[in-house]
């Protein structure tokens, strides 16, 4: 989805820019966990403040949180509640006491600390940035990562390189050794089971935390992909403004061989995207496998969050900004295939693009199925659903090519 979309910002009256050089490559942002939230004193705690400084610009941001449908039925995943997913702001330290970072403004919202809050510095350039590599950042790893955050007066000129969080998002589900056996007149349904002995094809990550001992089957974890099941059944896309597509069904090669239940189409987060909430995109879940040893059915991760605050960005037209998901393996032996990860959010706070770079949160595709004799045709991975890319102007620029198509099956 390409759209107009109005920041949340805090700002502090004083403004302060570090002298690091205009070249830049690599990772140049910082991330913590938030062990503890204190709205009252406008402060917080991590690990480490090692990485911080007085008048440092940092981003706050609650990656998960959202509160989902656990029926036993196709409701499974349904986001009843996002409480503060998606919810971010930027602040300013203003005082360093031990592992506790104090803030100039008021906190906008009432962060949630098991929603995974994390704090980004954000580095800040004066006189414009001039790319000399890749620019990326750190993955997504459970607790910190999946964004690129950065801040230029002037131009930022991209030259024949990328700004790229591609792949860094939320977690595909990893392959998990799962039994073989099925009742040929009636396939099993789990939308839960992680315990089962056959249907073990765990969900990929999303906006809401893992429920224990409900990681797996074909139940969607909000915008996670929801599992293969028993047997060979496929893994569905992850979602963010896209929904994930659903994994494909296991062909029977007769009434007396074993069918499957794929994994369920993953849940759009497009109404609160709407109300300014950002989201990494969801993880495809993976592929019913019983004979590990192949890729395939591990699923891929989405696309991570890139901000941009900046007057102008340029460059050629082989340099590009991209958050796309991750598409699944080539083939898989028999086995069902992964699903792929959703498009990831650009957010980009620009006066002016004035050449056609290359924009993309685009989905992933879902594992092809190689399938080897007897008759029986695998199930393949869905396809991730496509992100965002959002501009705070009043017009979306026509100079970019921007993109954000959905993943195939």
């Amino acid at each position: 989805m390409t759209k107009k979309l109005f920041l949340l910002i805090t700002l502090c009256s004083v403004y302060a820019f570090s002298n690091a050089q205009t070249n830049i490559g690599g990772t140049v942002n910082d991330y913590e966990a938030v062990s503890t939230f204190r709205s009252a004193t406008q402060s917080v705690s991590v690990a480490s403040s090692n990485a911080f400084s007085v008048g440092d610009l940092v981003l706050i941001i609650q990656m998960q949180g959202a509160v989902i449908d656990e029926t036993l039925s196709d409701n499974f995943g349904t986001i009843n509640n996002y409480n503060n997913a998606g919810r971010y702001e930027l602040q300013r330290i203003c005082r360093i006491t031990g592992n506790q970072l104090f803030f100039q403004n008021q906190f906008k919202y009432a962060y949630q600390e098991s929603g995974k809050i994390q704090l980004v510095r954000v580095p800040e350039y004066q006189n414009g940035i001039s790319l000399t590599g890749i620019l990326t950042g750190k993955s997504w790893d459970g607790s910190s990562g999946g964004i690129v955050a950065i801040k230029c007066n002037g131009t930022l000129d991209l030259d024949a390189f990328s700004i790229t969080m591609t792949g860094k998002g939320f977690r595909g589900g990893e392959a998990l050794a799962s039994g073989g056996g099925c009742i040929f007149v009636n396939q099993t349904t789990q939308y839960t089971d992680r315990n089962s002995t056959n249907d073990r094809a765990l969900k990929g990550e999303g906006i809401a935390n893992y429920i224990t001992g409900k990681e797996a089957s074909r139940g969607p974890q909000a915008n996670g992909g929801g599992g293969g099941n028993n047997h060979n059944g496929g893994g569905s896309g992850g979602a963010n403004y896209g929904i994930g597509g659903a994994g494909g069904q296991r062909v029977k090669s007769s009434n007396f061989t074993c069918g499957s239940v794929a994994g369920l189409n993953s849940k759009s987060m497009a109404t609160k995207i709407n109300a300014g909430r950002v989201f990494m995109g969801g993880g495809g879940g993976a592929g019913h496998g019983n004979n590990l040893g192949f890729n395939g059915e591990k699923s891929e991760n989405g696309g991570g969050i890139i901000f941009i605050i900046a007057d102008e960005i340029t460059g050629s037209n082989r340099s590009g900004i991209y958050s796309n998901g991750n598409s699944g393996k080539a083939k898989t032996e028999n086995e069902g295939g992964g699903g792929g990860g959703a498009g990831g959010t650009i957010i980009l706070d620009v006066t002016t693009i004035s050449s056609g770079i290359n924009i993309a949160a685009n989905g992933g595709s879902g594992a092809y199925v190689d399938n080897i004799g007897s008759g029986n045709c695998s199930g393949p991975g869905g396809g991730g659903g496509g992100g965002v890319v959002a501009f705070t102007g009043s017009s979306i620029p026509t100079a970019p090519n921007i993109n954000t198509e959905k993943g195939l099956a």
